[in-house]
């Protein structure tokens, strides 16, 4: 029958017999979990079924009900079948899309070893072309194509020989009575004769390769061409027949067999794999063969990463006199290497390009056994399973297994293809374990062989009785009416084949209510078979192993047969609460439980309960708090049956806690001066209070706490910051306290009060007293006069600066900037303009007491000086080539301006604006232009201005300028033409 216990209280605070719950989750191995059998029918589906069937048999319902219940079924039936017959499709063509078809009547001459990308086969017989795959078999009078950057490689069976086929090719395979036989229809191949000959041929050409020979061989430019690396081979054809041996290489046509002149590549193989146990770079050795070729000419070795040779890894030109090898040093991956006759403008080309692949083969990674494993077995070993990491492009594997870390006469040696191995033949002791990848016969090198791991197996001794769940020792289980089965359950044992399970009334199992022997490692006892009666009963189990051999009993688990649901569970305060000594008393302590017994409410100080300071009988559900010690305390109830038996709940705790710590004033420090300031906050701070999620805060004026001015009962952090501007100077008294609000995991908290005093004083800014805003400075005066400028304060200055500056919000480089200036400070020589000024200052504490806003005074303009009089020469003035025959200068002079120490001349052509001289101050009334060529014929104008400067030792600045006077001239003569010579007559010889 369904244990509902765990429906009502998912919290472990369920009450079971002696702190245990009845039914708990339970995980079974090698078996299904009771429980999990009844968590099949959820409560409220069971409520529905039965309302339905008590409509369906009530004489008012009809048929209704019934009707639309079986055709919820039908259709419930109908998904069900749709459903599987999409999924049963689906499985059938993902059979068909990667499958590969073999025959069944015949035995494959050879295998696919190796695949990249799109390889096909296709039988003789059959007109379906098959996709490859790794390992796929190959029969007799197969086709096999690849498609644009593919290749495959196929090994005839007992590895006699190995065909490559690169990319866009296409053969016919042969394996009988005659021997294997290679139809090349497309494209090209690189065949290795491991055991014996193999025939090629394509079109009426018939290539014999011996034994031991590798050769590549295809069509190409609609010859048959074939080169052979290494061994021999034999031709014969339309163009005749001959031998071919080693750096050979023919291209054969109807017209005979003609020798390519050509440098043959010998070695690495055709399609080559080397092996590299190590990380790094390999050393792979170049051969080849000069075909024909001229004494003199230069063969060019190229390796690229690819096949186009745009990512050429080594380029190297070898004289005619020169070994025909070399040696590079290459990291792992995919190479294509080639060898081309130079011609005299150093360009080769070469259509016998092959390529190899470098594989970094460490050892394979080994998973399981992992290291230190330990099996154990008391009758039947182990079924060991060995699982190791993939390699690329591996063969096969093999794994050891040796009871020495040397691999010594190993007691499994085995072949395997795949990544995973079960053995069963090791016996009891340690055991190391490792494994080798097995490559093809045509890969060079070898792989790195790994360190061993190491596993051990012991031999067990008897049968261990077997570990019961459910129900639990002392649980309670519901027999009511309409449950439909008592579960048990324990568990799995590995070497169990049957338990016996026996359920009594009696402690010493005698007369058993139920004595069954089963496979599995639950019992269900059904309704009506007998069903228990509410009452406590006894159950053990003992297991039986394969020899018949009989494991001693369980220990003897009670339980409780209950009439429903035993409910027995605490309610409040939870676990771990929190609550202030103070409030104790007002703590009510209250539970849910049905059980039929008296309720004893039970609490200690230690959660054994081994000594119980409150042991008092409870009426109702709930019991009133006592004053109590602070700490830790546990509480619990607790109900006994007739029989003695104890129904308790597990113990829940709470702490009783002292009141939350005043917490340590920091700021402002008692009895200290607080200085108020416009603009700026006053912080108060403190240190943290252990248990405290916020802090009240009050503000008082005055020493008694009657005024107060300022409140915050919210301060979730430990501090808070607010202006003092609006209050007067005086006495201040602060307090803090903790507080902690009520929540599921405390009761509400208050903290002990921590007081401070402080006293307050306004500072008064600096005052800047001249000039104010708005005085205005003659020009000259300040220039030569400069204005003192005057600030006082009535607070300690500790730091202070003078700053001057055109822009009112005094950012820009300052006009003048002075720290710690005097109260009088006499201003620089200033330019016409508007300027601001102000100090900024702070008291010794800090405190700032920096003037308000800048005050604006303005530097009047300089006036100008007045025009010069009597400019010469006189405006409009013609100048002649003769006036400049005459003087070979033009004098420029003015009347003198008062008050002006110098001129500043400038002189222009009117008609293109273009400054001829600009020459000043000049001290003088009087400048002459000697140099002419300065000037041209046209319009010049020249303009004078009267400058106060400073004297030449102060760097002569302009100090006042002038009003401009100028006039204008005109130089105007004619120039001399072009040359006209006489007539010079007849100069030489005769007329």
């Amino acid at each position: 029958m369904e244990n509902r216990q765990r429906n009502n209280d998912s919290s472990n605070n369920d009450a079971v017999p002696s702190g245990s719950r009845a039914f708990s989750e339970t995980e079974t191995s090698g078996g299904r979990s009771a429980q999990g059998i009844e968590a099949e029918i959820p409560e409220p589906s069971r409520r529905e079924g039965e309302e339905l069937e008590r409509i369906a048999r009530s004489p008012q319902s009809g048929d209704a009900p019934v009707k639309k219940n079986k055709s919820s079924r039908i259709d419930i039936l109908l998904y069900i079948f749709c459903v599987a017959g999409i999924l049963i499709s689906l499985n059938l063509f993902r059979l068909d899309l990667f499958k590969t078809l073999t025959r069944q009547a015949e035995e494959p001459i050879g295998t696919i070893t190796f695949k990249y990308k799109a390889a096909q086969r296709r039988f003789e017989d059959r007109v379906l072309w098959d996709r490859l795959q790794k390992e796929s078999p190959v029969y007799n009078g197969d086709f096999i194509r690849t498609a644009e950057l593919s290749e495959a490689t196929v090994t005839f069976e007992g590895g006699r020989a190995v065909v490559n086929l690169p990319e866009n090719s296409l053969i016919q395979l042969h394996d009988d009575s005659g021997g294997i036989r290679v139809d090349i229809n497309e494209g090209e191949i690189d065949a290795m004769s491991e055991d014996s000959a193999m025939v090629l041929a394509a079109g009426n050409n018939l290539v014999t390769v011996e034994t031991g020979a590798v050769v590549k061989a295809g069509q190409e430019g609609g010859d048959f061409t074939l080169r052979v690396m290494e061994g021999a081979a034999s031709f014969s054809g339309p163009g005749g027949t001959g031998n071919v041996s080693a750096g050979e290489a023919l291209a054969l046509n109807e017209t005979g067999a003609q020798i390519l002149r050509e440098a043959t590549a010998l070695s690495p193989r055709p399609r080559a794999r080397f092996l590299n146990p190590k990380p790094g770079k390999l050393a792979v050795l170049f051969r080849w063969n000069r075909d024909n070729l001229p004494p003199e000419m230069t063969v060019r070795l190229e390796i690229a990463e690819d096949s186009a040779f745009a990512r050429i890894v080594l380029s190297e030109d070898f004289a005619g006199n020169a070994a025909s090898a070399a040696a590079a040093e290459l990291e792992p991956g995919s190479y294509f290497w080639r060898v081309s006759p130079v011609d005299g403008e150093g360009a080769g080309f070469s259509s016998n390009t092959l390529s190899f692949k470098i594989l970094f083969v460490p050892a394979p990674a080994l998973i399981t056994p992992v290291e230190g494993y330990r099996y154990q077995f008391r009758v039947r070993k182990p079924f060991v399973r060995f699982q190791w990491m993939e390699t690329e492009e591996a063969d096969s594997y093999i794994i050891e297994a040796a009871d020495n870390s040397a691999m010594a006469n190993p007691v499994l040696s085995q072949e395997v293809r795949g990544t995973s191995f079960y053995f069963s033949g090791l016996g009891p002791g340690t055991w190391h374990w490792r494994v080798r990848p097995v490559f093809p016969a045509f890969y060079e090198g070898t792989a790195a062989e790994g360190l061993p791991a190491s596993f051990s197996i012991a031999r067990s001794g008897d049968l261990n009785p077997p570990k019961l769940r459910s129900p639990q020792d002392r649980g309670v289980v519901d027999v009511a009416d309409g449950q439909k089965e008592v579960y048990f359950s324990w568990q799995a044992e590995a070497e169990a084949v049957s338990y016996r399970i026996r359920v009594s009334a009696n402690q010493d199992l005698s007369s058993p209510l139920i004595d069954e022997t089963v496979r599995d490692n639950f019992y269900a006892r059904r309704s009506g078979e007998n069903a228990l009666a509410p009452g406590q009963y006894y159950w053990a189990v003992l297991q039986t192993d394969m020899e018949g051999n009989d494991s001693s009993p369980s220990p003897v688990y009670s339980f409780i047969a209950l009439e429903g649901e035993a409910i027995q569970r605490l309610t409040f305060p939870p676990d771990r609460y929190v609550v202030e000594t103070s409030m104790l008393p007002d703590i009510r302590f209250t539970w849910i439980t049905n059980l039929p017994f008296q309720t004893r409410f039970q609490l200690s100080k230690n959660p054994g309960f081994s000594s119980i300071f409150i042991d008092e009988a409870a009426a109702g559900d709930s019991f009133q708090g006592r004053v109590l010690s602070g700490g830790t305390w546990y509480w619990r109830i607790q109900a006994k049956d007739a029989d003695g038996t104890a129904f308790e709940t597990p113990p829940r705790s709470f702490i009783a806690a002292s009141p939350i710590n005043a917490p340590f004033l920091l700021e402002p420090a008692l009895d200290g001066l607080v200085f108020i300031q416009e603009g700026e906050a006053q912080a108060f701070s403190w240190a943290v209070s252990a248990g405290a999620e916020y802090y009240q805060f009050k503000l008082y004026q005055g020493e008694n706490r009657n005024d107060l001015v300022y409140e915050n009962n919210l301060v979730e952090g430990t501090g808070l910051a607010f202006s003092m501007s609006g209050y007067p100077e005086g006495t201040y008294h602060w307090t803090v306290r903790g507080l902690a609000p009520e929540s599921s995991h405390n009761a509400r908290r208050t903290g002990l009060l921590a007081e401070g005093v402080f006293s307050a004083r306004r500072l008064q800014p600096v005052i800047l007293d001249y000039p104010g805003n708005g005085v205005e400075f003659d020009g000259l005066q300040a220039y030569y006069e400069p204005a003192t400028l005057r600030w006082s304060s009535a607070e300690q200055v500790g730091t202070s600066r003078f700053i001057l500056s055109t822009r009112g919000d005094l950012t820009g480089p300052p006009v003048a900037s002075i720290n710690n200036p005097p109260q009088r400070i006499l201003l620089p020589r200033l330019q016409e303009g508007n300027y601001y000024w102000t100090i900024q200052a702070q008291t010794p504490g800090g405190h700032d007491i920096s003037a308000g806003a800048p005050r604006r005074f303005r530097v009047r303009p300089i006036p100008l000086l007045p025009r010069a009089a009597n400019l010469l020469p006189e405006d409009g003035r013609i100048i002649t080539g003769a006036d400049l025959r005459e003087n070979r200068r033009i004098l420029f002079s003015w009347d003198a301006v008062p008050g002006a120490t110098g001129y500043l001349f400038t002189l222009e052509n009117a008609d293109t604006g273009r400054i001829i001289m600009r020459q000043g101050p000049v001290a003088g009334t009087t400048l002459a232009l000697e140099d002419l060529t300065l000037l041209d014929v046209g319009t010049f104008v020249w303009r004078l201005e009267a400058a106060l400067t400073e004297p030449a030792r102060r760097g002569g600045a302009v100090i006042r300028h002038g009003e401009i006077a100028g006039n204008r001239f005109t130089i105007d003569f004619n120039l001399p033409g072009a040359p006209s010579p006489e007539e010079p007559g007849i100069l030489y010889g005769r007329e």
